[in-house]
């Protein structure tokens, strides 16, 4: 995981009594503060390594890492792996999407499309039933999209794109599994979220569960992503979070085995050797 503030104080954060199990995994910030990733609280986290281009706090006894000897601090700027990825143009309104995702119940399949606010109805999306994402983009432009209590998410090849401002809101008591695509063909592959580069000053909230699942690529590089909840311990998955600042919760497991589906993981644990 990787935040891409060059400034913020904490931006990476880890708080209250959370335990986080990052699997072949690194923590990384680019931002120059002293506390660019902060550990508070009864926090415990492992992970392979962490580096930050500022300073590393309050990581004695919060901190457990197995692959680096000490957390780096004072690292160089660790590159953005989608810097540069197009982001797609919305099309007009999906209206039948748009109902779909609002059924109360049931059980529902939905096609790629995108969801404005020139839609008839209630301007957000609330999903409360049991919904399946046929493979493709699913573009939310100045929509907030809400995953409520009870719903059911499943889906293999969705790329979700927010734009216009958009805000996703997943709830804790949601069953999400979700799948980025692998095609080698696709622009997106490896990409589950991507919230447009253009807005800024956005909170996205994701609430796990034991049974939630992101496979790919999550990626707000101007946005905040606060993560809590839990998240399915699956050795297999792959789960790469990429936000302007991130802030951790509640109990998550990460992991890395992301060669299959073709996630660019980005270059992390950045150490320069000085050799006489």
């Amino acid at each position: 995981m990787l935040a891409l503030n060059k400034s913020a104080n904490k931006a990476v954060g880890f708080a209250g009594s959370s335990t986080l199990l990052l699997e072949g995994c690194d923590v990384a910030s680019n931002s120059i503060a002293n506390d660019a990733i902060d550990f508070q609280g009864a926090t415990q986290v492992t992970t392979e390594c962490a580096s930050a281009v500022g300073g590393i706090d309050g990581a004695s006894g919060s901190l457990t890492l197995t692959d680096c000897a000490a957390p780096y601090a004072g690292a160089r700027p660790f590159p953005d792996p989608y810097a540069g990825l197009p982001f797609p143009t919305p099309d007009t309104c999906d209206q039948t999407l748009k109902n779909t995702l609002n059924e109360n119940n049931g059980v529902h399949t939905v096609n790629p499309g995108t969801v404005t606010t020139f839609c008839a109805g209630s301007p957000n999306i609330s999903i409360k039933a049991d919904i399946t994402f046929n493979p493709g983009m699913y573009i939310f432009d100045g929509v907030d999209v809400h995953v409520n209590a009870g719903a059911v998410l499943d889906g293999d090849g969705v790329t979700i794109f927010l734009t216009g401002n958009a805000r996703l809101t997943m709830n804790g008591g949601a069953d999400v599994e979700l799948r980025a695509p692998t095609s080698d063909l696709d622009p997106y592959q490896g990409v589950l979220i991507y919230a447009d580069p253009a807005d800024s000053t956005i909170e996205h909230v994701l609430n796990g569960n034991s049974a939630t699942s992101f496979t790919g690529a999550l990626y707000f590089p101007t946005s905040d992503v606060v993560f809590s909840g839990t998240n399915d311990e699956d050795l297999n998955a792959c789960t790469l979070l990429i936000a302007d600042e991130i802030e951790f919760t509640g109990n998550s497991f990460f992991g890395s085995d992301c060669a299959a589906i073709g996630v660019d993981t980005a270059e992390t644990a950045q150490v320069v050797l000085i050799v006489e």
